[in-house]
């Protein structure tokens, strides 16, 4: 039995000696430099997948959903252009695709994409070296770190703490870049967040956990790289205030933020933030090609969410009240007042009829609302004041052409709208 320990005891100490060989001869650093290389190599492909393909469908999505006219439009409403008749078609859409390529070009994510990769392979090479560093190597006699063993070139082994902050940093970038790249919506700011939250990973990690009980510091360092830079200020700025009770940090529940819109959630209202838009008021008059492009949302959805915002700043929450009656945003109630300046229009009836009940909504007899109703003469003039604004008149512009021209259904509604005999 002893003879059979000797052997184990041997054997042991020979891979030992080995491995200690394989990292006196640079082995160590020479891996976590390939796994470095690797771990970067994943983080740029979805970057580089999206330049080289993704790029080019989201340039085709934002053209096809502009006609010409459309274009023309456009750089009159919000770049305040002016063409000549004979011109204009010409010149609108060379004027439109040369500002488009100056401002959502290329070439604007080359610098970023290569300051990514840099700041990746340095965090991945510290992690990786580190990592290695913490290996064991166990014998019957001791039991020695990598990291402890003389070598030619001496390994990088950081703390754990800041360990976890750039693998947690990692992990999550990675993620969202991927998922960004496949959802089209990805620009050079994205990548330059992504580039800043690796570089400050390991020191969120360690400024963070010495907040929190020791048990919890590496799963602590290791999730906080889960939160976008703002999040994490937002955290830090709450948790500095509790400990010093200076009552800053409250949450802002104000009935002008985006999500109160229909269709924006809290995902997509962290996307219009991205674009610096946080108020319902900065949406409706927001320019909503730079918005799609810097959120990565569809051309259709901006253009609904902006009509509700145009509408939202004259109505407030009365909106989710008039929406069931088909007054959803701005484009809707101009098609409202439309149809009710034509008597002759077999739609008049029902739209008159839409007016005699609108203004009193809510109708919940069971559990009244609180919000006061409006009479038909300031229901008229809000709905006069929304459809006459000129980025209302823009979205009907840019919504009806291109589309379909069919006529509208219209059966006739006065008869429809008759009391039923009792």
């Amino acid at each position: 039995m002893m003879g059979t320990d000797r052997v184990a005891a041997t054997a042991s100490d020979g891979i030992s000696a080995m491995l200690a060989r394989l990292v006196q001869s640079d082995f160590a650093t020479l891996y976590s430099l390939f796994a470095a290389l690797a771990l970067t190599v994943l983080a740029l492909y979805p970057i580089l997948a999206f330049i080289r393909r993704g790029w080019a469908v989201k340039k085709d999505d934002i053209f096809s959903s502009f006609s010409v006219k459309a274009k023309q439009l456009y750089l009159q409403t919000f770049m305040k252009e002016q063409f000549e008749p004979a011109t204009a078609q010409q010149t609108a859409t060379e004027r439109f695709e040369e500002l488009y390529r100056a401002r959502y070009g290329r070439y604007k994510f080359w610098a970023p994409f290569l300051l990514f990769g840099f700041t990746t392979f340095i965090a991945t090479a510290l992690l990786s070296e580190s990592a290695i560093g913490w290996i064991q190597l166990e014998t019957h006699q001791r039991v020695v770190f990598i990291g402890a063993i003389t070598q030619g070139l001496p390994l990088f082994v950081i703390p754990q703490v800041a360990a976890a902050g750039i693998g947690g940093a990692y992990i999550w970038i990675v993620s969202d870049m991927i998922a960004r790249a496949r959802r089209l919506d990805l620009s050079p700011a994205d990548i330059l967040n992504a580039t800043l939250r690796m570089a400050m990973s390991a020191a969120l990690a360690v400024a963070v956990v010495q907040l929190a009980a020791p048990a919890l510091a590496l799963p602590l360092a290791f999730a906080i790289g889960a939160f976008p830079l703002d999040t994490v200020r937002a955290m830090l700025r709450r948790l500095v205030s509790d400990k010093l009770g200076l009552g800053v940090g409250i949450e802002d529940n104000s009935t002008d933020q985006v999500f109160n819109i229909d269709s924006v959630d809290h995902p997509i209202a962290d996307r219009l933030l991205d674009a610096d838009i946080s108020t319902i008021a900065q949406l409706a008059y927001a320019d909503p090609v730079q918005l799609c492009m810097r959120t990565g949302l569809g051309f259709d959805f901006v253009i609904d969410i902006v009509s509700q915002a145009l509408a939202w700043i004259y109505l407030g929450d009365r909106l989710d009240d008039l929406r069931p009656a088909g007054l959803r945003g701005a484009m809707e109630i101009h098609s409202f007042l439309a149809q009710l300046n034509d008597p002759a229009q077999p739609i008049y009836a029902l739209m008159t009829a839409v007016l005699a009940v609108v203004p009193g909504l809510p109708q919940d007899t069971v559990n009244p609302p609180r919000r006061r109703k409006m009479d038909a003469a300031q229901f008229l003039n809000a709905c006069d004041e929304i459809a006459n604004d000129p980025y209302t008149q823009f979205l009907v512009e840019i919504w009806r052409d291109g589309r379909s021209t069919a006529s509208d259904v219209a059966p006739n509604y006065a008869a429809l709208l008759k009391p039923v005999p009792a």
